[in-house]
């Protein structure tokens, strides 16, 4: 008996499962149709939560269903020298077990201009200039490809220093500020950013490519980092006794993803399953980013550098920026932008009371300006967005 065949047209397509279509997805088979105006798709839509969409496609390779790829000719002649700059087409494209097609173009051909796209995904260097809207470092451990220059040392093989990173972030970030921005203000935030990328990328490394057996992660497992331009809303709000209106300013979009263990498994080194309570998921996921906040909350998981989590959120309070969170089967955020209303982040006295700290709380998606969290599709790894206004 021949399985269901879910058809999704990318990237909406990704991020609009009902429960019931998501069941159907990983117990049958999918066909993604890449738009032949996909490039205009994503210049007008712009990429919001396209981090979420790349993690849904990852669920599906890793579960083993089996996906099949519609490409338009006119995009898939240019993969050679533009994967890197759609995050969710480099996903696609480095897919093991997928297969490709196009209308209008042979097999083998289709095969040999995938296989040049990936080398140039493989080998792709991070841009700082006015004429790149979204780029993509993609770490494909299975192929042999997980040690991207900008984010690896090429001597020792492990992660840059913070120093290097930050670097590499002011080189992104600087061409996104305009010449009036000092160049102070410039370092300042493309330290805290660093931070950021430092924190959120070691945890893909440390916990995205190993399972709880340390086995490499087998066909599928994938990690990545992804700088896109975007614009932001920041809400109406009161400021020193004047109201502000709502407005939409330039900001940049970094996000980090992996297909491994996920937050609850590589704290407990238990596996998520049904029988997992909700609430205890995401009590753990809270345990994560209360290290060196909470003196009494232990955290004896391998590290390479100091803060974690915690220090991702403390700078992205610096930042006024705002975080999202998706792993198993939380959705959550956090946002320090200028106005947002956050009750109970902040006690005024009492022990979480530190000055200018942030209390390690997120909020669930759904239930918004709530900490109790809803249900959502389980999927594999940890996905975190990351979005800063740039005014």
């Amino acid at each position: 008996m021949q399985s269901n065949v879910t058809k999704i047209l990318i990237p909406i397509g990704l991020a609009n499962f009902e429960p019931s279509q998501w069941k159907d997805a990983l117990e049958g088979s999918v066909e993604l149709e890449v738009p032949a105006d996909y490039e205009q798709l994503s210049s007008s839509s712009g990429s919001a939560g396209e981090v979420f969409a790349i993690q849904r496609l990852l669920s599906l390779a890793r579960n083993k269903t089996p996906i099949k790829v519609w490409w338009p000719s006119n995009l898939i002649e240019r993969m050679p020298t533009v994967a890197s700059l759609y995050p969710l087409l480099a996903v696609v494209a480095c897919l093991h077990g997928a297969t490709h097609e196009s209308l209008d173009i042979g097999a083998d051909d289709v095969n040999d201009l995938l296989t040049r796209a990936r080398r140039q995904i493989f080998t792709y260097r991070l841009r700082g200039d006015f004429f790149t809207d979204s780029q993509i470092l993609l770490c494909v451990d299975t192929r042999g490809h997980g040690r991207p220059l900008d984010l690896y040392d090429r001597s020792s093989n492990g992660l840059r220093g913070r120093e290097d990173i930050e670097t590499t972030v002011l080189g992104v970030f600087s061409p996104l500020l305009n010449s009036a921005e000092a160049m102070g203000q410039k370092f300042a935030m493309a330290g805290a950013l660093a931070v950021i990328v430092a924190e959120l990328f070691e945890n893909t490394h440390l916990h995205g490519r190993l399972d709880l057996t340390n086995t490499p992660i087998g066909p599928d497992a994938m990690r990545g980092l992804t700088f896109q331009r975007i614009h932001v809303t920041l809400p109406a709000h009161q400021k020193s006794g004047r109201f502000v209106a709502a407005r939409e300013v330039p900001g940049l979009e970094v996000s980090i993803f992996d297909s491994g263990l996920g937050f609850y498994a590589s704290y407990t080194q238990q596996a998520l399953d049904s029988s997992t309570e909700i609430d205890e998921e995401w009590k753990v996921m809270h345990k994560c980013f209360s290290r060196h906040f909470d003196p009494e909350q232990a955290d004896h998981r391998q590290r390479q550098r100091g803060m974690g989590l915690y220090e991702v959120l403390r700078a992205l309070q610096e930042l006024k920026g705002s975080i999202e969170v998706r792993t198993g089967r939380l959705f959550a955020y956090r946002s320090f932008f200028e106005g947002e209303l956050l009750p109970q982040m902040r006690p005024p006295s009492g022990p979480w009371a530190r000055i200018n700290l942030p209390k390690p709380v997120l909020l669930d998606v759904q239930n918004r300006l709530t900490r109790r969290p809803a249900v959502n599709d389980r999927v594999i790894g940890a996905a975190v967005r990351i979005v800063v206004p740039l005014a």
